[in-house]
């Protein structure tokens, strides 16, 4: 459950390749650079506090630099959470079985997340929040 550190890197560097090849003004660049800042400061406070890990703060901050200081940073935000809340009472009656059923075991991974002591992999809320707002801004871009 490490989300590894080029993967956020790449994710910003994606935005300021893709920003500096828009025809946007450099003063939208503001918007965004100030979502994606306040969105570290408030997960870096989480992280020091012990309430998510460092590879989620990051993931985080990097993805927000791609919706800005708007609404689609609230969207994304509201998204996330609720993937997290969905993901997490999914784990939690995945936990609550005794035996895992069907030889699930056999799978590393699996059996990680069934162990009661192992965190929530928030990445993947963090990833649907993302696509669920990418989706609604372009619906054409991902065939579901």
């Amino acid at each position: 459950m490490r989300i590894p550190n080029w993967l956020s890197i790449a994710i910003a560097a994606l935005f300021f390749f893709y920003f500096a090849l828009s025809s946007a003004p450099l003063s939208d660049l503001l918007g965004h650079a100030l979502g994606g800042t306040v969105v570290f400061l408030v997960c870096f406070t989480l992280f020091a506090l012990g309430w998510i890990g460092g590879g989620d703060a990051k993931l985080m901050s990097s993805m927000s630099l791609w919706f800005g200081w708007s609404p689609d940073l609230l969207s994304f935000l509201t998204w996330t959470a609720l993937s997290g809340l969905a993901l997490t009472v999914a784990l939690l009656l995945f936990r609550a079985l005794p035996v895992l059923p069907l030889g699930l075991g056999k799978a590393s991974w699996i059996a990680r997340l069934h162990d009661r002591k192992t965190g929530v992999p928030y990445g993947v809320a963090i990833a649907a929040g993302g696509l669920v707002v990418v989706y609604q801004n372009f619906p054409n871009l991902i065939a579901i």
